[in-house]
Parts: C-alpha cells; sequence; structure tokens
C-alpha cells in the first residue's frame, strides 16, 4: 500500500501540453529547524539527514515519469541541495537559482520557534498573522502581497519559456502558499504544504491550474513532519489535515506539531502509523543507516555542480582596497570573462544599488612592476592615480565623476618601457612619489628607483628621480608634514625576506632627499628583513621585521637615539613576503597623545586573526569574526574593511564595524565577494584539516590542509580508499592557505582527496621554517611532498595506486622533480613550472635572477636537480601548461622537457596558451587546464569515468 496525501483538482480536458508548461513545485526536504519548528524565512539552513532522504524519494519518483527538462531553485540552501539531488536523478546537469523563489521574509520572527515569537516579538507575531495582505513584518519582513508578485512573476516567466515542457522548481511553504493563490484565488488552502511536498501546475499564457496538491506518496519510508510550512500565518489560519487513509484526528496541537514526526513504514500491505520524537529520528530508525541515500559509484566519477565554467567563471581576484575623501570604499577587481582585465570598483552609492565601474572599458588597471605587480593604484581624495595595464602609462582620475577620463601623468616612450607601482600622494608639494622600473636601458636588468611626479604642471614632465643605487624599491611612504619618506631597499643576491634595509629620508624645500637614516637592516649582527613602514599622524614611525624571534612582529622607530623597539612580540607572522607591491597588513586606526590604536593581523598555525593593538599598554585585543584567511587591511569611518575568507567563505571585502572603543567588532557584512554565488554549492564543499607530519628529517615536522572528498549525493564503497592530487604550491617562499578555492572543490566534490602542501621553506610558520629551503629547493620540498603523501596512504586516506602531483611555477618545478627523483607518484601537471634550472637563471626577470642562487647552491647543485637532465628517471605520464608570454619561467622550459619526455615514450601532453603570461587570468584557459588535468588523470591512473563531458586532448605515446 502507499500513502497519498493528494489533492487532485478539475481542468479543461482539451488541452494539450503544448499549450501550457507542467510545472512541478516541490517544497524543499526537512531542515533541522523544521523538525524544532523554528521559524526559516530568508535564514539560510541546510537540509538535515531526513531531508535528503526526502529529496531523493522525491527525486526517485519524478525519475520515473516523464523527462524533465529543467530544474529552477531557490537560491536557499536547503532548497537548491534538494533541487540538485532532483536534477541528478532526472538527468538535468544544471539548476538554475532564481532569488524571487525565496521564502517570504519573516523579519523579526525568524530563528524563533513559535512560543517564543508570541512571547518575544509580539508585533512582528501580530502581523504575520495579520488577514491584510500588504501588512509588512517588522524587522525587514515581507508582506503577502510583496512575495505574492515577487514568486508569482518567477514562476510565470519559467512556465512561457517551458511551454510544452515539464520542468520542476524547488521552493517554500510561503511561496507555494501564494501559487496556490494565484491558481485558485477563491479556494481556501487545502490543508498543509509539506516538505518534500509535489504540486503539480498546469501554466498558460494567463491562466493557471492547479492539478495536484502535496502529494507525499513518495515518502512512505522516510516520514514527513506534520508541521507544515514556517510561515506564520499560514500556522495561526489553516487547520491539520491528513488524507484519509491516515488514523490521525485533526485535533493536534501547535506544541505537538512542531515536535512530533509522522513515520510511515510499510510491512506485509499493513500500514503501521507511528509518532516519534524528531530528536530520536536518527538514533531510533536503524533502518536508515548514514548516507544511505547516496548513490554508491567509484572515487572520481562522482558528478558535480561545481563545474569547470563556474571555477573559471566564478573567481574574480581582488587587487587591493581603499576609501575615498567621501568614505566610499573603492577596490580592484580582475574578471577571468574579460580577460583578467582589472577595473576600479566603488560601492554602490544608496543600499541595495550597483557598485559602479571607474575605469573607462578602454583602460585595464595593473602593473607590471617586477613582473608580479600589485600597488598599481593609490585614491587620495576624490582623485585616483593608476597604472595603466597596456602601456604601463600613469594616469589620474576623478573617482565622483562618472563622465571623468584618465589623464596620463607620466611620458610616452612609445612602449611599456617603464612601470611604477606603490605609489603615495604627497600634499606638501601636491606630487605622486612611486617605485620607478626603468627598462629603457636593458629589458632583463631594469633600473630601479623612487621617483616623484608632479602633478600641479598641466604639460607632462620627466619625473624626478628621489632615491637610486639599490637594486629594489619598495614602500616609499611621505610623514602627515611632507618633511620625511621613509622606504623599503634590498641588494642582490638577497629577496626582500631575506635581508632588507628600511630607511628613512629627509625632504629639503626643494622637495629632494637630502638626508638619510637607515633605520633597520644596517647591523651585521642582525639579521632582519624590515617591510610594511608607516606614519602615525603624530609623524611615529611603525613598521615589521623579524629580528630576534624570527618572526614578522610590530616595531616602532625612536627617531631621537635612532632606535628600534618592539611593539608586540609573538611567535606569529604580521606581515608576509613582499611578492607584490601594496600590502597593508595593518593601519593606525587612533593616534593621539598618549597611545596608538593600530588594527593588525597575523598568521599562526595555519589561520589568520585579526586584531586591536595598543601601542602602550602592549595589549593586543582580538576581533571575533567569520575569517579565518586575512590579507589586507583598510580603515574606514569607525570601520575596517578586511580582505580575507575562510574555508567557506571565498576570498572577500567584509565591512567590520567598530564599537566606541575600538575594541570590538560590532557588526560585520560581506561588501564584495570573488564568488559570490558559491554558498549555493556549500553542501557539496570540502572543509580542510590542518595535518601535521613527520619530514624525512627526524623530529621535524611540516604541515598541509587535507581536503577529502565530499559530495551529499554519491558515496564509494568502503572497499576504496581515494585517489589523491598534492599540490605544491608556487613561489617556492609562499604559503598556501585552508580558503575555499572552488578549484579546489572540482576535485574534492568529484571524489578526489586533495592536499595542499606547505612544505619546508614556506612562510607563516618563521623565519627558521623559511629556512629550511636555502640551498636545499629541489630536495626539501620534494621530501615534504613526498612524506605528505606517504602519511595519507598510511592513514588510509588516499590510494597509493593513485597519487597524482601539481603545482604551478615553482611549484612545478617541485612536480617535475618529484617525478624524475622519487618513485611516489603515478602521474603529475606542470603549470608554467622548471625544468630547467640553469635556463631558468639565465632567462628570468631582475626580481628573482638571484633567488635561486640562494635556494640551489653549487653549478653541480643545478645540474643535478633539473629533472630536464635526468629524463631518463621519468617514469610516469605528465601534462604540461605554458603561458606563451610568460617572462618569469620562458616557454622553452616547458617545450623542452615535452620534446625530451615524448622522445623518451612516456604518455606527456603539452597545452600553450597565447595571451597568457606566468598564471592564468583568462576563464577559458582556466577551464581547459582543470578540465584537461580530470580527464588526464582519469585515464591514465584514476580507473574510472569522469562524470563531465570533456573532449581530452591527444595524449603522445598514448592515444
Amino acid at each position: 500500500m502507499t500513502l497519498s496525501r493528494s489533492l487532485i483538482l478539475g481542468f479543461a480536458d482539451d488541452a494539450t501540453l503544448s499549450d501550457y508548461a507542467e510545472i512541478i513545485v516541490v517544497r524543499h526536504g526537512e531542515t533541522a529547524w523544521n523538525a524544532d519548528g523554528r521559524i526559516q524565512g530568508h535564514l539560510d539552513v541546510e537540509l538535515n539527514d531526513v531531508g535528503r532522504q526526502q529529496a531523493t524519494a522525491v527525486a526517485d519518483q519524478l525519475s520515473k515519469e516523464k523527462a524533465i527538462s529543467a530544474v529552477y531553485s531557490s537560491d536557499l540552501k536547503r532548497a537548491f541541495e534538494t533541487a540538485s539531488i532532483i536534477a541528478n536523478r532526472c538527468g538535468v546537469a544544471e539548476v538554475k537559482t532564481d532569488p524571487d523563489l525565496r521564502e517570504r521574509h519573516l523579519g523579526d520572527l525568524q530563528g524563533l520557534q513559535l512560543k517564543e515569537a508570541v512571547e518575544l516579538k509580539p508585533d512582528a507575531y501580530v502581523a504575520s498573522s495579520s488577514s491584510r495582505t500588504d501588512q509588512e513584518i517588522p524587522g525587514g519582513g515581507e508582506s503577502f502581497e510583496q512575495l505574492y508578485r515577487r514568486c508569482t512573476s518567477s514562476l510565470q516567466k519559467i512556465g512561457i519559456k517551458h511551454r510544452g515542457e515539464r520542468v520542476v522548481v524547488v521552493t517554500h511553504g510561503g511561496v507555494l502558499r501564494a501559487f496556490h493563490k494565484r491558481s485558485a484565488p477563491a479556494e481556501k488552502l487545502p490543508g498543509k504544504i509539506l516538505n518534500a511536498s509535489v504540486n503539480k501546475f498546469h501554466l498558460g499564457d494567463e491562466e493557471w491550474i492547479l492539478k495536484t496538491w502535496s502529494d507525499i506518496s513518495h515518502l512512505n519510508e522516510t516520514g514527513y513532519l506534520a508541521a507544515a510550512f514556517g510561515a506564520i500565518a499560514s500556522l495561526t489560519r489553516f487547520s491539520t489535515y491528513y488524507s484519509s487513509s491516515s488514523s490521525r484526528t485533526s485535533s493536534l496541537t501547535f506544541n505537538y506539531l512542531f515536535s512530533r514526526r509522522i513515520i510511515f513504514t510499510v510491512s506485509a500491505n499493513k500500514r503501521q502509523h507511528k509518532q516519534q520524537s524528531c530528536r530520536i529520528m536518527a538514533s531510533s530508525t536503524t533502518s536508515l543507516s548514514p548516507g544511505q541515500d547516496k548513490i554508491a559509484a567509484p572515487y572520481g566519477s562522482w558528478k558535480s555542480p561545481i563545474t569547470a565554467d563556474v571555477v573559471s567563471g566564478a573567481s574574480k581576484r581582488l587587487g587591493g582596497t581603499a576609501v575615498d575623501g567621501h568614505g566610499h570604499l573603492i577596490w580592484l577587481e580582475s574578471r577571468p570573462t574579460e580577460s583578467g582585465r582589472a577595473v576600479l570598483v566603488k560601492e554602490p552609492e544608496k543600499a541595495g544599488g550597483e557598485p559602479i565601474d571607474i575605469t573607462p572599458k578602454e583602460f585595464a588597471v595593473r602593473s607590471t612592476a617586477q613582473e608580479y605587480g600589485g600597488g598599481a593604484f593609490r585614491i587620495f581624495g576624490d582623485t585616483v592615480v593608476f597604472s595603466n595595464y597596456k602601456d604601463q602609462r600613469l594616469y589620474k582620475q576623478s573617482v565622483d565623476s562618472k563622465d571623468s577620463s584618465p589623464v596620463p601623468i607620466t611620458p610616452d616612450y612609445g612602449a611599456p618601457l617603464l612601470c611604477y607601482a606603490d605609489g603615495v600622494y604627497d600634499s606638501r608639494f601636491k606630487r605622486y612619489v612611486t617605485v620607478r622600473e626603468d627598462h629603457r636601458e636593458d629589458g632583463l636588468n631594469p633600473i630601479t628607483n623612487i621617483v616623484a611626479i608632479d602633478l600641479r604642471d598641466e604639460n607632462i614632465q620627466e619625473p624626478k628621480i628621489l632615491v637610486s643605487g639599490s637594486d629594489f624599491y619598495a614602500f616609499p611612504r611621505i610623514d602627515p608634514k611632507g618633511e620625511r619618506v621613509a622606504w623599503i631597499e634590498w641588494h642582490h643576491p638577497n629577496m626582500p625576506w631575506d635581508k632588507a634595509e628600511l630607511w628613512v629620508g629627509y625632504i629639503s624645500e626643494s622637495g629632494d632627499v637630502y638626508k638619510r637614516i637607515c633605520v633597520a637592516g644596517f647591523d651585521p649582527t642582525i639579521v632582519e628583513s624590515p617591510t610594511e613602514p608607516k606614519w602615525s599622524s603624530r609623524g611615529e614611525l611603525f613598521f615589521v621585521t623579524d629580528r630576534g624571534s624570527g618572526f614578522w612582529n610590530l616595531h616602532k622607530w625612536v627617531e631621537s637615539n635612532n632606535e628600534v623597539v618592539a611593539v608586540y612580540s609573538l611567535n606569529a607572522e604580521f606581515s608576509r613576503p613582499l611578492w607584490v607591491f601594496g600590502m597593508n597588513s595593518y593601519e593606525i586606526i587612533q593616534s593621539h597623545e598618549e597611545k596608538n590604536l593600530i588594527a593588525c593581523s597575523y598568521r599562526q598555525n595555519g589561520r589568520s586573526y585579526l586584531g586591536i593593538l595598543d601601542d602602550v599598554e602592549g595589549s593586543l585585543s582580538l576581533l571575533d569574526i567569520p575569517f579565518t584567511d586575512i590579507d589586507n587591511i583598510t580603515s574606514g569611518n569607525d570601520c575596517l574593511y578586511v580582505e580575507g575568507a575562510s574555508a567557506v567563505e571565498p576570498s572577500s571585502v567584509a565591512k567590520v564595524t567598530l564599537d566606541g572603543h575600538k575594541s570590538k567588532a560590532v557588526d560585520f557584512k560581506i561588501v564584495w565577494s570573488s564568488s559570490p554565488d558559491t554558498l549555493k554549492y556549500k553542501s557539496y564543499f570540502s572543509l580542510p584539516e590542518i595535518i601535521e607530519f613527520q619530514t624525512y628529517v627526524p623530529g621535524q615536522k611540516a604541515y598541509a590542509y587535507y581536503y577529502p572528498p565530499s559530495n551529499p549525493i554519491y558515496q564509494a564503497s568502503q572497499e576504496e580508499k581515494p585517489p589523491l592530487l598534492l599540490k605544491s604550491h608556487g613561489g617556492p617562499t609562499g604559503e598556501t592557505r585552508g580558503m575555499l578555492n572552488l578549484n579546489i572543490q572540482y576535485w574534492t566534490s568529484r571524489g578526489w582527496a586533495f592536499v595542499d602542501v606547505n612544505y619546508g621553506g614556506s612562510t607563516g610558520y618563521g623565519r627558521e621554517y623559511r629556512e629550511r629551503l636555502l640551498g636545499n629547493w629541489g630536495i626539501v620540498d620534494v621530501n615534504d611532498c613526498c612524506s605528505c603523501a606517504r602519511f595519507l596512504v598510511d592513514s588510509g586516506k588516499a590510494d597509493e595506486e593513485r597519487l597524482c602531483i601539481t603545482g604551478g611555477s615553482a611549484g612545478g618545478y617541485t612536480t617535475l622533480a618529484a617525478l624524475a627523483f622519487r618513485d611516489i607518484f603515478k602521474a603529475g601537471a606542470s603549470l608554467y613550472g622548471v625544468a630547467d634550472l640553469s635556463m631558468l637563471r639565465a632567462e628570468t626577470h631582475k626580481f628573482e635572477s638571484r633567488y635561486i642562487d640562494n635556494l640551489v647552491g653549487t653549478e653541480k647543485d643545478y645540474f643535478e636537480r633539473s629533472p630536464l637532465n635526468f629524463v631518463d628517471k621519468f617514469s610516469c605520464p605528465i601534462i604540461l601548461f605554458q603561458g606563451l608570454e610568460d617572462k618569469v619561467v620562458p616557454p622553452d622550459q616547458a617545450r623542452k622537457i615535452y620534446q625530451a619526455l615524448k622522445k623518451k615514450g612516456l604518455p606527456v601532453a603539452l597545452v600553450e596558451y597565447e595571451g597568457e603570461q606566468h598564471g592564468f587570468r583568462k576563464a577559458e584557459s582556466i577551464k581547459f587546464t582543470l578540465e584537461q588535468q580530470m580527464v588526464f588523470f582519469a585515464r591514465l591512473v584514476g580507473h574510472f569515468n569522469v562524470a563531465d563531458e570533456i573532449n581530452p586532448i591527444k595524449i603522445d605515446n598514448f592515444d
């Protein structure tokens, strides 16, 4: 027997499917809040285990009926997850989300149980129970009329688009109530709207016909909550309803409805009707083992909505933030869908408005200084000065006027022979002070200096050199009176994180630097790398250095006796290696006679923290925010704009509002996201586990982030271990972080395990850890990656026969070296990686031209650690990806190792991209690289079929 709780209504017998669209409207599966009687509204709550079983039951039923042409969903997680399960079972590739299908916003009632609502928010409760359809609910809640207009309009559009087709729409109880009102305006709602119930409508141009109402016959074994949807208005007006086959009466109270579940089981054609506490449901229903509703499929073969298109199109890059003279936030974002073009954007002028592009379409904001760029713009007042990517000239533009055109302020040399970065405005002389890199005499060995550009003269003049003579400069910073300038400089063979110097220059009446003092880095007995100098409003100089402890901590310069004092000491990193210009790890948010308050972030044990530092008391008060990964901080009006992320939040900018004492965060709001639509995939996210493992050196540890396979729909057999993709980060003086990365989720949601390794030499763990790689590149990094893979195999988290490795740039070198000199991995992918260390030294740009001398050592070491010289030791398949405009690792590196491996007879493939440099920025390149890695590994070592439709490229010595 089956339980059917449905209502069949009349319709025109002579109608054909071509006259209308058949819309199957499904209420989402159950959530923990449904079970607890808690009002959800717009709050984003995911399905519980029973809800997923219900969604699977709906999907199974619909998959047996006529074909579904499309699946739509509200953008809230509980609906989207239900829709995803249905789409997967019905063979629909994509779920289309529409925020107009969201539940009614219930204002102050959201998050409360009914009893709490009556007691704590009586005004909102009364408003929700009002018979007036235009009655809004206090706390930002909608009226029924507002809900009705938005959701019925949305469904009408779907009906028009899909006439003659069957479409599934997954939404919420309040929305279904509106749909019923639209189709049968004179009739009362015929019973409750239950979780995972099926409701069928026929939609014509104007006419809506309700065919089936609240069918739950598919829920015989999963059970359902007798309580209906959480909209209070319906709960207070509609009586309890069951089908005639149920032996229950309609005398249940609200408390009972919110605390009980009706479960139906079928045995020997006799239905047994049970009541069960929802808190006991999961444990008492022993026939429902965890994950029973999942589809059994091999690791790696799982289907996922996190497609390569989603990954490549979703991830905008952030290039910095600033605040203009009116307190408006401005940020720099690069857009893969525009071939990586970087655009300055201003926050909406009014709440709910659209952000405003400042940069005209014929411009792109990007500096190529030191190849890695950064520091490409500076805001002062209502003016921005920026570096234009195409010609590398500096331009000035108003950020207030929509019609303002950029005006060049540096000379045109006929080609991008000079580039600028990390500039600041000098209010005393009305000029722009910046780092300049001059390639006119030598393209590979440019001259770097600090120059000043007069902004008062309408005629473009040659910039005035203020500071010169060192190999590299960064962070020119002018004091509030314009009398002193601080900067960082360093010399070959050092990198800025090896050894650098902080200088202060005194500025004459004519604007020249006439006197210099070295503040830090001059003492040969102290090894340090100062960075990020910054003046307080009272003219005190703060900076970060790693003297003494080996950790980058905040310090202050005492000018009277040229002394450096620690502001706060902690075995944590308050800054990062200077790969790009424009870092801003701290802000002086309050400065007066007694003390300075400094907003700062630091890294410790694999995560970031945000705090307020009192420089007099030497105290640090941590701010409680959701970010676990923080980059830059920008000070606003009584707030901080924090660039950060977490395991479930992609790279974002959050507005953190502080209390009056500037010691607590009273509000946290995301104002920009690199991937604003990612939350709809949350049920697929794999959360990183920080792992610590033994290296080849006894007693020495290294670290990584491990991401297990994760998919709400699929599971593998208990006997199978997942394939593992190990990533070696670039740099190599860099750090991987445990933040949401859709690139990683692409793999884990398909059944791969993924591990991101912070091998010895990585940053974030102090100088001693960072210097493990000195003289040992190609040894320590390779050993640590192999140790990590072995650790995961021994822990039962990876299949020893399906270990793969990937990496870009320096990570590409580690990949090739691991494949050449070790036998742990079965296949690899190198993205713009190094195959020949001697060739890299000869051809790379100035910034890194001596870097590898410190990392490698002697000429013998150069030869013995270059994978290209030991092709005979390679024994497994490799795929290579390379940008043809790469000046950091030129294309010859990939081409030579490709030809050598092809000649040896190993399966190998090379993909080259026109218009790409060091790191891929175009959406089509990102997508193709991801898909080809996946199908390459699947074909050669995976032993599974990829669920996605991917056309594999030809693999030499294999196809």
